[in-house]
């Protein structure tokens, strides 16, 4: 598993010691990597680079003080994205505090040593329950993803309740295995609250799963076609678009699947371009792009995750996917 990520979204300027012997102080402590985004060194807009950040930490800490508006922007992004893996502090002085953020629990500070110790100690106990797979709802549904993603199958497998893995998985992981085997990269995790209480939570999840390309019948029926067969070809692809959809497959890159098949040395460039401009639901790709990839993305996959919480320890205790309603 790659090394858990911090991400800072708080003003400059005065607050520079804060950042340094605070919160990336903590963070250097317990071996979590601290992003700011004025320490991203590569290429590229500023805002798209904090906003893939949030979208990607699996920790944020939001300093709003000096109600900086470039800072309330994007806790609201956060807040869009998730629920609690924000931990929000403020500077103790007399700025008026927006209406919006009142109700948030903050951590207030001032410069004295006394409070920046306390500071210290709430971040801290913050980003160490967030660390902890069972130390939250979102940590436990954020790790069990993370662990498929990397083919992690046993420490998925140890995030479920015993009785789900009982009832669901035979208590084998083998079984659980079998089920995600498939599952080669999960990009765009969205983990979202629902229904979060003492002892109980409900998450809804959104991703999408990139998988290896399965092999269907009716490929095999464009190899080797002529021009003159164009008009076949069409309803062969309108079938084979059907039979993708009834397996929730993405019909768009499949399309390129398509395409980088017929510009083969079997067919001819003319061919493929002829079935771009005629078919019906067209394609989306360039006729000279050279794949060098066969795979395909699944649909997204959406699902409500619901967990317990055993012995102060959160467990996943059933997944339900959308599509099965």
């Amino acid at each position: 598993m790659d090394k858990k990520n911090c991400f800072v979204i708080m003003p400059f300027s005065k607050y520079e010691d804060v950042y340094n012997n605070v919160y990336k102080s903590i963070c250097d402590e317990l071996d979590v990597k601290c992003i700011r985004v004025d320490e991203i060194a590569q290429p590229g807009q500023i805002m798209e680079d904090v906003l893939n950040n949030i979208k990607s930490a699996d920790m944020i800490i939001a300093d709003i003080s000096s109600n900086n508006p470039n800072v309330f922007y994007e806790l609201g992004y956060a807040h869009a994205l998730s629920f609690n893996n924000v931990i929000v502090t403020r500077y103790n002085n007399d700025d008026k505090i927006p209406f919006d953020v009142t109700g948030l629990r903050q951590v207030f500070y001032d410069f004295t040593p006394e409070s920046l110790d306390n500071l210290r100690d709430r971040v801290k106990k913050f980003i160490k329950n967030l660390m902890d797979e069972h130390g939250s709802a979102y940590a436990c549904v954020k790790y069990f993803y993370t662990h498929l993603s990397h083919k992690n199958y046993e420490n998925a497998f140890k995030l479920l309740s015993s009785d789900f893995r009982k009832q669901r998985w035979n208590n084998n992981l083998s079984s659980f295995k079998e089920g995600y085997i498939y599952t080669d990269s999960i990009v765009d995790l969205s983990i979202r609250k629902t229904k979060v209480d003492a002892a109980s939570a409900e998450i809804f999840v959104n991703y999408t799963d990139k998988t290896d390309a399965p092999l269907f019948d009716c490929i095999d029926q464009i190899y080797k076609k002529k021009v003159k067969d164009l008009s076949n070809i069409i309803k062969i692809f309108d079938s084979f678009k059907n039979e993708l959809k009834e397996h929730n497959y993405d019909v768009d890159v499949f399309d390129n699947l398509i395409l980088f098949q017929l510009i083969s040395p079997t067919n001819s460039s003319k061919l493929a371009w002829l079935l771009k401009t005629k078919s019906k639901e067209g394609f989306n790709i360039d006729v000279d792009k050279t794949f060098t990839q066969k795979q395909i993305v699944k649909e997204f996959v959406s699902c409500n995750v619901y967990l317990t919480k055993i012995e102060n320890k959160w467990y996943i205790d059933k997944i339900r996917h959308i599509d099965s309603y």
